[in-house]
């Protein structure tokens, strides 16, 4: 038995070309569905021809729809498909790439400070829309739902801890570049190096568990020279709890 991935992924390229977020985030989480499936009959047990590729083909396809418009489709995906299914197989897959971890970089640089880079993170957590009578936190809620995923992705590698703090040191240390404040109109990094070295450290010598390393790390360094804290949480711990059932309060 052998898997052909060409229809899905030319079904996912087209998809890319769509000025439609909805419909780029229902193929990208359809595609997904089907890379948790591919990915897994190549088990131990019971081989399947050319998954592999099949699973590589599907994963590429479905990282070039992502990158047409990364906050609009992981926006509508977070209120569409809420479990973060199809995100999580993305990532999972992606983090068994050679160069996974700078591809998932790259798209949490654009969640952070926008598709166009041009922003900073912090503004962007912390600036609410008004909508169906109630106030909510887009960039929070975006944040949130991908970094659940990613934390469920981990998960599904199950790697080391010495892995892993590898891994998101490769992910987020660019997250430690110049933070917004007086004077910065150029703001790179959310972080200041100490709450980076902190969630890394605790992580790795077991006070924290991965989930909080990864709260911590995409959650902004408040002008304070704090963590964050305010109403923009709420926000993100939904979007983080509806994909890893995992409460941040």
């Amino acid at each position: 038995y052998s898997y052909d991935a060409g229809p899905l992924a030319d079904v996912v390229d087209a998809a890319a070309t769509s000025a439609d977020p909805e419909l780029k985030a229902r193929v990208f989480e359809l595609a997904g569905r089907q890379l948790e499936t591919v990915s897994g009959a190549n088990g131990i047990f019971t081989p399947t021809v050319g998954t592999g590729d099949a699973a590589d083909e599907i994963r590429a396809s479905m990282e070039g729809l992502l990158k047409s418009d990364v906050n609009g489709v992981v926006e509508a995906l977070e209120q569409d498909y809420q479990a973060g299914k199809g995100m999580t197989a993305f990532l999972q897959e992606t983090l068994g790439q050679d160069n996974g971890a700078e591809t998932i970089r790259g798209l949490v640089d654009q969640l952070a400070r926008g598709n166009d880079l041009s922003g900073d993170m912090l503004q962007r957590f912390t600036t609410p829309v008004d909508q169906d009578g109630g106030v909510f936190y887009p960039a929070a809620e975006r944040m949130g739902y991908f970094s659940g995923s990613l934390h469920q992705a981990f998960e599904g590698v199950n790697q080391s801890a010495s892995d892993n703090v590898d891994t998101l040191k490769t992910i987020f240390g660019f997250a430690t570049g110049k933070l917004p404040g007086p004077g910065v109109s150029d703001a790179t990094g959310w972080l200041t190096e100490q709450a980076f070295d902190t969630a890394l450290s605790e992580y790795q010598s077991g006070q924290a568990d991965l989930f909080e390393s990864i709260v911590d790390l995409t959650t902004p360094t408040a002008t304070n020279g704090r963590p964050y804290d305010g109403p923009a949480e709420v926000s993100y711990n939904e979007a983080w709890e509806s994909v890893t059932r995992i409460p941040l309060n």
